[in-house]
């Protein structure tokens, strides 16, 4: 295998890895509050199973290594020789996180990570020799049986596996192999250079001894897609990984067996796949070719990209039917050839979306980890909770969303959440609650993270700001404002410094990121209730259905989901309501906000002006228009500096003649009191 090839494997490798140890960290998070649950037992232990069987093969060997000796802790688990405790499940999560260091630094190049290493595997050996002598736990009596029954039902196997190119490129997952191996066995994998047990002479050999109760059929079904590329024959109708029987030349187990031995089981047991018959082979081809439709290496669902071929193919169909519409002159088909185009525009604008959306629940394991963690070494009990873990956002912001809520999700634990102590002087329970919710508003994404601890005294905040000189002593600031203060960089209200808070940063960094992604940030807090972050962040790029309309010069957009109805108004009424802010409709009165007034515009010399009616969240009010042109649909972009100061405008489109319409923003609008605007 040349160097470039071999490195391509390398980068999958450490990709896949890295999934296998996000996964890994959310099991042991279930597993922390299930520690009796044998399935998540086991797929704990089958990740490192298959860390460890693969890692050194890409020259990861210090990782192997670790794994294998970490994997000992829950073998005795999984025997039922140990229990799970809080020792052994902070040793597993530093472990993870010193793996995931490890795949950037294989050599233990960095004298951070080596120092971590060294301490780790003490802790490891440590941890492994006290389980060693913990006493078994009594079980129960069983009928009588032969105990070797198992053992004797278990086979070897001897495989080899040619590593070529041609597995990246028809997209073979060689982690989901060995990860399936785990599942029907154990094994022991060395990797070897092409020798005359070899298929041939290109690439890299992987052999493979596997003890298993697995028949030859459910073996080959693990390697469907590479059975050309692999032998497998029965060594033993016994378990030659006991015992030591293989495993005592740990550098080259291969050698223990005579070469001979292996080419004659080779050719005296032809491979089922050797003689498959046509139909048979038409049957992986076929299977091959869905499993490229599914390839874990693209990171959007396969519904999506099986909407994207019908969506194409229905473009070419219509594509000729246009084509030979225009020939014929036949306008009437013309009409609904445009008609279908306009249609499927809409279907390919909501499929591009949605493939370069991820769910916000692949950050989540992040938080999980973080509120896990701090609660442990604040002596806090924490519940987090999670709502609209599905609500998809934009992949070039999901990253840059991360820091600002680890922060906020910081500062609940220290700042809010009180000690279990605490909080049952104060007749709550002693178990904290920070809940992070999330759902889809229109073109934004609404982000809430709320705690329920003891909330922000506004005076403490207020006397901070002014103890550090950012406000004068007789300033005059509403809650909102105060609020604010705790953004401002080196304000911290800690009472002591801590490895978590004290030193006045986080919050700060917090406004920074989120007005870089051009989100808002609004808090809410009652003493001794709790407090609220929300954020309100707007999609980089965004189609929205909108109603578009004209007042003076100015072209407006607003969502057609809010729109309730359209009608018509005397300037009189208008009027006759000034002093109220308000419009009659449907026999009440309800809101009305100046467009007009609001941004300085020219109302027409008519009598009548179009009314626009709008519901949100079953609130209703009104604004006017000179004319409502119609149904657009509104390619959004973030709008520049400039515009930054008007909270009524969420986003821009560029409009087919040149001109700009500016999206409102109906919270903001929403918000407005009539009797107090001052513009």
């Amino acid at each position: 295998m040349d160097e470039m090839t071999f490195m391509q494997f390398r980068d999958r490798f450490i990709n896949e890895a890295r999934q296998l140890l996000v996964n890994l960290e959310n099991s042991l998070l279930e597993l922390e509050h299930q520690p009796n649950n044998k399935e998540m037992i086991e797929n704990v232990f089958r990740v490192m199973h298959t860390l460890k069987g693969i890692s050194g093969m890409y020259g990861f060997d210090i990782i192997g290594d670790f794994t294998h000796n970490f994997e000992s802790i829950y073998q005795l688990v999984r025997d039922d020789k140990t229990v799970l405790t809080n020792e052994i499940f902070n040793l597993t999560f530093q472990s993870v996180d010193h793996i995931n260091n490890l795949l950037n630094d294989p050599g233990l190049e960095n004298e951070e990570n080596k120092n971590i290493h060294l301490a780790l595997n003490e802790q490891v050996k440590n941890t492994i020799r006290n389980l060693g002598i913990q006493k078994e736990p009594e079980k129960k009596e069983k009928k009588n049986t032969d105990p070797t029954d198992k053992c004797k039902s278990l086979k070897t196997w001897y495989i080899q596996i040619q590593v070529i190119k041609q597995f990246d490129l028809r997209s073979i997952n060689i982690v989901n192999l060995f990860f399936d191996l785990t599942q029907i066995g154990k094994y022991h994998v060395v990797k070897g250079e092409p020798d005359a047990v070899t298929l041939n002479n290109d690439g890299d050999l992987w052999r493979i001894f596997l003890a298993t109760d697995a028949n030859i059929e459910e073996i080959e079904d693990i390697f469907l897609f590479i059975l050309d590329e692999c032998k497998i024959i029965k060594l033993a109708d016994e378990d030659l990984l006991s015992g030591n029987i293989l495993l005592s030349n740990s550098d080259n187990p291969v050698s223990l067996l005579n070469e001979n031995t292996i080419l004659e089981l080779i050719e005296n047991q032809k491979i089922s796949s050797q003689n498959k018959t046509k139909q048979q082979q038409m049957k992986v081809e076929v299977a091959e070719n869905n499993k490229k439709l599914i390839n874990s290496r693209i990171s959007v669902h396969a519904e999506k990209l099986d909407t994207l071929m019908f969506l194409v193919s229905e473009l070419v169909t219509t594509k000729s039917e246009l084509q030979l519409s225009l020939k014929s002159q036949n306008i009437a088909k013309i009409a609904k050839v445009a008609e279908k185009i306009d249609k499927l525009s809409k279907q390919f604008r909501d499929n591009a979306l949605d493939i370069r959306l991820v769910p916000i629940s692949d950050l989540i394991i992040r938080f999980k980890r973080l509120v896990r963690d701090l609660s442990q070494s604040l002596d806090k009990k924490i519940d987090f909770v999670i709502e609209g873990g599905d609500t998809e956002l934009d992949k070039s912001i999901i990253d840059s969303i991360s820091e600002p809520l680890m922060h906020i999700i910081r500062n609940c634990i220290d700042h809010g959440i009180e000690t279990p102590e605490m909080r049952i002087k104060s007749h709550k329970p002693e178990t904290g609650i920070i809940k992070f919710t999330s759902y889809q508003e229109g073109s934004s994404i609404i982000i809430a993270v709320e705690d329920d601890g003891k909330g922000i005294d506004a005076n403490v905040v207020m006397q901070k700001a002014i103890e550090k000189g950012f406000i004068s002593s007789d300033a005059k600031l509403s809650e909102k404002e105060i609020y604010n203060l705790i953004f401002l960089p080196g304000l911290s209200t800690a009472e002591s410094l801590t490895q978590v808070s004290g030193r006045g940063v986080g919050m700060d960094i917090v406004k920074k990121k989120l007005a870089e992604l051009g989100a808002q940030i609004d808090i809410s807090s009652d003493i001794g209730v709790g407090t609220k972050f929300t954020i309100k962040l707007h999609q980089t790029i965004a189609i929205l259905d909108t109603l578009l309309f004209r007042s003076d010069d100015m072209h407006l957009l607003i969502p057609l989901s809010d729109v309730e109805e359209c009608n018509l108004i005397n300037k009189n009424t208008l009027e006759a309501h000034k002093a109220t802010g308000t419009v009659p409709y449907n026999y009440k009165l309800i809101p009305y906000i100046d467009i007009y007034k609001l941004y300085n515009l020219k109302t027409p010399d008519t009598e009548r002006l179009k009314l626009i009616i709008l519901n949100k969240q079953d609130s209703r009010f009104a604004i006017a228009a000179d004319v409502i042109i119609g149904e657009h649909q509104a390619v959004l972009k973030s709008i520049g500096k400039q515009l930054k100061k008007q909270d009524n405008i969420s986003a821009a489109s560029i409009m087919g003649d040149g001109n700009l319409a500016f999206l409102l923003d109906l919270n903001s609008l929403q918000k407005i009191n009539y009797e107090t605007q001052t513009f």
